[in-house]
Order: structure tokens, then sequence, then C-alpha cells
């Protein structure tokens, strides 16, 4: 190559050349590349452990942290070749010419395998911090987003356009490492070239540093978390410092001197530690979760929040136990100060205050006095956010929601909140119904999905306490409080958690009768409510028969019907499960006589017209809806005359005469009476076929619950419920399931007649609870009433509610909280199966094996053990007669189970 032969005029003043006992720089760029590729060996290893194995949350910032790593080791072999055979520790006079080919190819190689692991370095930098924003393009945090993506695109463009000129240098090629070419050829100024691009690459450098730096800026944290910060901050302006010592030795080898090979040493040396330091910082961050495990108190925030209690922080990695993801909690801050979960931090000095916690820092984000933003719906949530306080582990994230001035909630005034969101949307065109939320691919860690949950329950009073029973003599003034169990403070409660107002914290496994479903003070469900989308519903409230708004229809596709059950694609929309039940009979008897009449085109006659306005048939016709011994369906008068649960649901409330037929009473274990049990079943569908075919007034519909739950939990076969299928099919009659209490995931399944396998979907499915609306799913398009005003009331169920049930299954989705219920649940059956074997007295037929967290048990002492429950940590509800029922929410780990598990236990031997 011409350009790297100097004049002879330069080459006169050079020393005779010494081949056999040269000065040389000695062999310390050997063993820096040798430690320094260890170490990132080390390093980008324990990434990998720490995304695969403990987060279970890998990305593309890990990819291009592997493919740097193995750039930068070809880099490092490529340069110690040169420096042990081709003379880059020696002068040139004193470098052989024979080597100089050879070492002209180490020089391009050198510079291609820099710049790929110098721009694969700061790529997974900028993705890194992209996880952190969420990989969507939309909130607060936009513009900075656009920024990453551009630089991305920038390095990338800038590093394939240098490979490409340098190894096209010359043409041809081998022109590059000919020292006097004797044929025709063409080379570019390849020392400018390689000058241009180290300057370029030191910009790229403090592009790299300066692009995150609006995020870091507005950090807000502990002492020793700021310690950490600057710490590995430190270790990035130190890559920075040494990219200009390494472009200082490139001008010097490519332009400043004719001595090439004596600064090229200093070139690798330089290089080498600029690549692998920047390896080291691009993975530190990730390696928080592995070194919560190991050193905790550095990374804690070295103060203890848990309700009230002061102290160090606990640890809350359990160890064996595996989950999927955890979830960011922010809470409005409270103005009483009294020991709420985030009193330990600073006060907002803005209108908002946001809580970013990424599995590298806690930190306190503070936003835009009057920024007002609209979060980013229908997206997967972002991988990467996770707690480092002292009550949570690394963990995915949902979402983050602004605080509020102090005395708000973040449910009034709100001036910004957002969500993190990442690439795997939720698309409703694939998505196939609700079984997706149980068709779960990938098992990840078990980290709380809660990371500032606490880690275990506290009591510190008697229940109810003294705050606690001065409340309720204050309430009982204007409400009657005889079925109150407890008054929560929901501004302290947090995931699994119930707080009440003497500050005791209860791991809550009755979920406000199993209608919670996403946990306590959930962020995301916060965001969905901080919206105009939601302002307009709960301020502008329409009546949905007349008036609904614009979006209603996106409303229900994108939210309830993306969950329907399989086979049935329409739905009505009411305001409890009492409600959807009532309207669901009343479908039914309309079908029902709208079929005897001969279709929906025939008019009412003038008797059934004058008839009806004197509740009297054929107006009123006697018809009926069949239900269960031990059923409950609700407590207005359609469905307070199915429930067969308790007398005191029903004592002085006149009831329809409507039929009863036995629901199955199995024994229990189930292997253990496999045919005792299916003939009760086969019993039971015979009687109720008989009871359909026989009784006095018609039966239009026969409903059931796939778990009898107020009635005691009873179970059945899905041979029982696949028989009861039939029977209403062969005899014209409706099939209405009430999932009001199984519904949407608990069982396991998202819907548990899931569990059924049935050839022909049910013709009504009725929901509540978790669902935090209600309503009935159908298919059947006869199922609408001829006539409008029919089924019909003001509300016809709430728009605010139902965007809430979309953002649940946002919620549900991103976290696999389905397959989270049916995992633990099983984990949980184990652990009270051996319970039962050492206490059999105590825990007596055990049943829910195989559905989810829906468990229960009989206990000869039930109300003494609910009773004593409380004074454990522990709130748990009951049914029947004698039945233990748990009705944990979705996010319940087995970690929480363990605790459940321990809390029984010492209640029984108590």
């Amino acid at each position: 190559m011409a350009d790297l032969m100097p004049p002879a005029s330069v080459m006169a003043t050079w020393p005779t050349p010494n081949y056999v006992d040269p000065v040389t720089r000695g062999s310390g760029l050997l063993v820096a590349n040798a430690l320094l590729s260890s170490v990132s060996f080390i390093v980008t290893s324990l990434r990998l452990y720490t995304r695969v194995w403990i987060t279970a949350t890998p990305g593309l910032d890990d990819v291009f942290a592997i493919l740097a790593f193995l750039a930068a080791v070809a880099m490092s072999t490529v340069s110690s070749l040169a420096d042990a055979r081709y003379g880059w520790d020696r002068h040139i006079w004193d470098v052989p010419l024979t080597w100089m080919p050879s070492s002209l190819k180490c020089r391009m190689l050198f510079q291609i395998t820099f710049s790929l692991a110098s721009t694969l370095t700061k790529i997974s930098l900028l993705w890194f911090c992209r996880r952190i924003l969420g990989n969507g393009i939309s909130g607060p945090f936009r513009g900075l987003n656009y920024s990453l993506i551009a630089s991305m695109l920038f390095l990338g463009t800038l590093s394939l356009a240098f490979i490409f000129v340098t190894f096209l240098n010359c043409i041809p090629i081998k022109a590059s490492f000919d020292l006097a070419p004797d044929y025709p050829h063409h080379c570019l100024d390849g020392n400018k070239l390689v000058f241009a691009a180290s300057m370029i690459n030191l910009f790229t450098d403090l592009l790299t540093t300066v692009v995150p730096m609006p995020l870091i800026w507005r950090l807000k944290l502990p002492r020793r978390q700021r310690l950490v910060v600057i710490a590995i901050f430190g270790l990035g302006i130190t890559v920075d410092i040494v990219g200009s010592v390494r472009t200082y030795y490139v001008w010097q080898d490519a332009v400043g001197t004719w001595d090439s090979t004596w600064y090229a040493w200093l070139v690798g040396m330089t290089g080498a530690v600029e690549i692998h330091v920047g390896i080291l910082c691009a993975s530190v961050p990730a390696l928080r979760p592995l070194l919560k495990t190991i050193w905790p108190r550095f990374l804690s925030t070295g103060k203890g929040t848990s309700y009230g209690q002061s102290g160090p922080s606990r640890k809350t990695w359990i160890s064996g136990s595996r989950s999927q993801h955890s979830h960011v909690h922010v809470m409005s801050k409270t103005g009483d100060g009294d020991g709420g979960p985030y009193d330990h931090l600073s006060s907002s000095q803005g209108r908002s205050l946001g809580i970013v916690r990424t599995v590298e820092l806690e930190t306190f984000v503070e936003q835009k006095k009057d920024t007002v933003r609209r979060p980013h719906t229908g997206g997967r949530i972002s991988d990467e956010l996770a707690s480092i306080d002292g009550h949570g582990s690394s963990s995915r994230s949902t979402s983050i929601r602004g605080f509020e001035s102090e005395g708000e909630t973040p449910f009034r005034h709100a001036k910004m909140t957002f969500a993190l969101r990442s690439s795997l949307k939720i698309r409703p065109a694939c998505f196939n119904g609700a079984r997706s939320f149980s068709a779960a691919s990938v098992r990840r860690a078990a980290q709380p999905f809660f990371a500032n949950e606490p880690t275990a329950p506290s009591v510190q009073t008697a229940i109810p306490g003294p705050k606690n029973t001065a409340a309720a003599q204050e309430l009982d003034e204007v409400f009657d409080v005889r079925s109150l169990n407890l008054l929560a403070d929901y501004s302290k409660s947090v995931g699994n958690y119930l707080v009440d107002l003497d500050g005791n914290v209860l791991l809550d496994v009755y979920a406000q009768i199993a209608s919670i479903p996403v946990g306590y003070n959930n962020a995301h469900l916060a965001a969905a409510v901080n919206t105009p989308e939601m302002v307009r519903a709960l301020i502008d409230r329409p009546a949905l028969g007349n008036f609904p708004s614009a979006d209603w229809s996106s409303i229900l596709k994108t939210g309830l019907l993306r969950a329907a059950p399989k086979g049935l694609n329409q739905v009505f929309t009411a305001l409890a499960g009492s409600d959807a039940n009532e309207t669901a009979y009343k479908a039914a008897f309309m079908y029902r006589r709208q079929q005897e009449r001969g279709g929906a085109g025939v008019e009412f006659s003038e008797a059934e017209t004058s008839s009806a306005m004197l509740n009297q048939s054929p107006g009123s016709p006697h018809m009926s809806i069949m239900s269960f011994k031990s059923a409950f369906h609700g407590r207005l008068f359609g469905s307070l005359s199915t429930t067969r649960s308790k007398p005191i649901h029903k004592l002085d409330i006149p009831a329809f005469d409507w039929p009863q037929a036995p629901f199955p009473a199995l024994k229990y274990p189930l292997e253990e009476h496999v045919q005792e049990n299916a003939a009760e079943e086969k019993r039971c569908l015979a009687e109720t076929e008989r009871i359909i075919k026989e009784f006095h007034n018609p039966v239009a519909a026969v409903v059931v619950e796939p778990i009898q739950s107020e009635g005691g939990d009873n179970h059945a076969s899905p041979a029982f419920f696949q028989g009861l299928r039939d029977i209403t099919a062969r005899n014209n009659v409706l099939f209405i399931v009430d999932e009001v209490q199984t519904g949407v995931g608990a069982t396991g399944k998202f819907w548990a007649h899931d569990h059924w396998n049935l050839q022909s979907p049910p013709d009504l499915v009725t929901f509540s609870k978790k669902a935090q609306t209600a309503g009935y799913y159908y298919g059947n398009p006869a199922l609408r009433p001829n006539k409008p005003y029919r089924q019909f009331n003001t509300w016809m169920g709430d728009p605010a509610r139902a965007i809430l049930f979309r953002a649940i299954l946002e919620e549900i989705e991103s976290k696999n909280l389905v397959e989270n219920t049916a995992a633990t649940g099983d984990y949980l059956y184990k652990g009270l199966e051996s319970l039962a074997q050492k206490y059999p007295q105590a825990i007596q037929n055990l049943r829910g094996k195989g559905q989810g967290t829906f468990i229960a048990w009989d206990s000869p002492n039930r109300d003494a053990f609910l009773g004593k429950a409380k004074s454990v940590g522990v709130n748990i509800g009951g049914s029947g007669a004698s039945a233990v029922r748990l009705r944990p929410m979705l996010i319940f780990q087995k970690h929480h189970a363990d605790i459940l598990l321990e809390k029984i236990e010492t209640l029984i031997k108590a």
C-alpha cells in the first residue's frame, strides 16, 4: 500500500534494523487482552445467566452484548497475534518486510472487529435503555425513545459504512496488503480514513453517554444506589476518556508518524481497554438481580418500609421458587405520613412523581409539572422494570403512573400517567378468545409480580384493632356494619397484601370475595384509569342502550369480546353478578317463547299483551330456570329463586316456582372413589333430565356453576358437565354457565368451563367479579330479543368498568397470570395434601386438584379457624357449612403459597 511506505528521505533517518534483538514494548498487550477478555467472558456469562435463569427476560440487548463480546474477543485475538508474530510491539524499522503483508491484514481485521465490537456494545446499551422505557414510541419519554432508535440506526449505518470502505479501501483488495503493487490498482488514503473513523467513534461514545442523560439526570436515589449509579456511569465516562487517548494514538499511528507498528501496540492496548470496559458497562446493570441475591445490603435502599415497621429491609428472593415476572407499583403519596409504603420517599417536587424500578436501579423520575399524557394502550408491558428496594427483587413490570401531590389519590386530578410497553403487542386479530391467556409459551423465574409488596404478613394489634373498632362504630351510625370483616386502608394495600386501619398487613387469599384479579394498587390499572378515555366514561356516563359513545364498539372488541369464551361472539353488559344472571334468565325466557311463537317475526297476540300487564299467562308465561342444590346465583328476585345455598339469603322473599336438581356429592380423595363418584354423577344427571321432562313449569334453561362456590366449593367432573350439556341440547333447554366466581383465570383456565372440553359451547356464560364488570356472553343471534327495550335499562353496564377489564386482560396476558395461577395452584395443592396427611382431622375432603388456586377443604372447626386466621396475618374465607375456601388473586405465587401453608399449619397446631 503506497500510503504506508514513507519517502526515502524519512527511511534514511531510521536506525539500522535490528531483527534479532529489537527494542519492544514487552508482553503487556498479550496480558491485557487475556485479562480483559476473561473479565468480559465472565461478565457476559453472568449477564446471560441472570437474564435466562434468574429473571427469564432475555432480550435483544443481550443478543447485541453477546455479539459485541465475540467481536471483542476476535479483536483481541487479532491484536495479540499481530503483537506476537508481526511486530506490533516494535519500531517499524525493526519489522521485517516479509511480515508487513500479514501485519496489514491484522490491521484491517482489527479495525473491522473494533468497529463491530464498539457499535454492538453501544447498541446494546441503548437498547437496554429502550427496554427500561418500554419499546413503544408513545408516552412521556417519546422523544427520548425516538432519540434512542435514531442513535442505534445512526451507529449501525456508520459501522457498516466503515467496514465496507475499510474492506474495499483498495481495488483490487489485495493491493491493501502489498507494499509495492506492480499491477493496476486504486486505493483511498487509508490513514486518514482510520483517523476519521476514530474521531467518529469518539463522537458516538459521547453520544451513547449523553442520549440517556435526560432519564438519568432526573434520578432521585438513596445514597447507596447513588454510589452504584456513579460507579456505572463513571465506567462509561472512563470509556470516553480511553477512547480519546486511543484516538490520539490512532492519529500518531496513521498521520503523525511513520512508526506505525510502534503506535499500533498503543492503539491495540487502548482499544482493548475501551471495548472490554464498554462491555462491562453494558452488562453490569443487567447483573442487578444476581448481585441482589449475593449482596443485598449494598443494593437495598437501606430503609425498611414494611408498612409502619422500621429497620433494615428484608430480603425477598425466595430460594428455589420460580415464577413469571413482576410489577412496578406506584401508589398515591398519602398526606398523613402514617406508615404508607412510600413514606420513606422524598416529597414530590413537581406536580407528579413517577417511580421507575429497573433491574439495576430504583429511580424516582420527576416529571414535568403540567404534562398531560395518555398512556399507550393495547401493548405488552415492558420486560425490564424491576425493584431494588428492600421489599422486592428483579421483576418484569407493567407500567408507571404518576404520584399525585400530597393528599390526592391516583384517581383525582392526574397530571400525568403513563404505561411502559414492550414490542410484544396483544393483537386482537390473532387473539383466539380467552384461550391465549392460558397457553403461555415461556417459563419465567420467580420474582414477585409486585416488587414493593411486603415479604410476609405483619400483625401489630388485635384484629379488629382500636382504630378499626372506632371507625366501625362511626360507620355504624349511617351504614349496616353487621357483616363487616374489617376496614381496609387501600392506600397502603399492595399486591397480595391487605392493610387495615391499625397497620396490620394480611396476606389476602379471599380477595374481596374472589373479585380482585391482579392485586391491590396495580399500577397498570391505575394508568388505565388516568386517561381521557376513562375520564369521559366516568364523568359523562352514557345510557348505553340509547346514547353509547363512539368508541363503545372498540372498547368491547378490544376488551370483553377479546376474552369471550369459545363459540360466543356477542355480549350483553350488566352491573353485577346477580344482574348478569338475571338478564341471562330473561334472554332464555324470551328466546323460548319466541321459538314457541314461531320466530322473531311473529307479533305478540292481544291476549299476550293484555295479560302481561296483569302478571298472568300467556303474556307472563309459566316457565322456569332449573338450578342445583347448594347453588348460588345472586340475590335479585330471579337469581335468588335459583340460589339454594343458605336459607338466610332467601327468607321473607317471595320466590318463583322453579325446580332444583341434585348436584353430585363427591367423595374424596377422588382417585379412591372413582366408581362411587361416577355413579353419583350418573344419578344426578338422570334426575336432572327427569325433572326437565316432568316439571310443571317448563324449563327454559339450566344454570350451573363450574364449582359451587357459596354452597361449599362443590366440584363435579368434566363428564358430569358434558352429560349436562347433552341433556339440555336434546331437550331444547338453554345451558347457562355461571362463571361469576370461577371465571377469569382462577381455576388455571381463563374460563372454568374450558376444563370440560365440551363438544358445543354453552348457550350463555355469565361473568362478573374478577372481570370488574358484568354481563353474559352468547353466540346465537336469536338470543337477542325480537324488539328493542325488552332487554334494557338506563346504564346497561358501565363503560368505565369495561375499560378497566381491558387493562386487566393486558396485565394477565403480559404476565401470563393464568399459567402462573395453574402452576401455583398445583404447588399449593401438593403442600395442602402434605398437611392433610399430617393433620387428617383438620383438613378433610381436600378438593380443587388441577383447578388452579380454586382450592377448598372441610374443617370441623371452620369458624374458629377463620376467626384466628387474621391473628397470624391471613385473610381467608369460608363457604357452605364447613368449607374453608381459597380465593387468591392471579398474582399469588409460590412464595405466597409457602407463607400460607406455614400459617395454616400454625393455626392447626394452635
